[in-house]
């Protein structure tokens, strides 16, 4: 059985208070738009930075990792701090170790609000 939620505007722009009674209440009308605030708050998460974010939590984010495909990719790199060379399997493999590290910081602007300037600190910005 699902949860409904009560909700008690203070007056405030964007504050209200969230009051959970099982079985007895449902969310006021004109309130849906809030309803994914209402479960960050109850789920003690902030909302996304950016509504477009592709994972709304850190868990979302480590959920959606594959750490077995992310430990070869650390092995080669370490590879190719050596001397020996990398074969275009493992060039490719490196791109996808790319894509995870531009998926992270995108998670730290999109999701957490971190700064740009200071998650991306080599863009340029002209």
């Amino acid at each position: 059985m699902e949860d409904k939620f009560k909700v008690k505007q203070t007056g405030e722009i964007n504050t209200f208070t969230v009051t959970v009674e099982k079985d007895k209440a449902v969310n006021p009308a004109g309130m849906e738009k809030n309803f994914n605030l209402i479960k960050a708050l109850l789920n003690n998460k902030k909302e996304s930075a950016n509504p477009r974010a592709k994972y709304d939590s850190i868990e979302e984010f480590v959920a959606n990792t594959d750490f077995k495909q992310l430990c070869d990719q650390k092995a080669i790199i370490v590879k190719a701090t050596s001397d020996e060379p990398l074969t275009a399997d493992e060039k490719a493999e490196l791109e996808g170790m790319l894509s995870f590290l531009d998926a992270f910081q995108d998670f730290c602007t999109d999701t957490l609000g971190e700064d740009e300037k200071r998650i991306f600190p080599n863009m340029d910005n002209s």
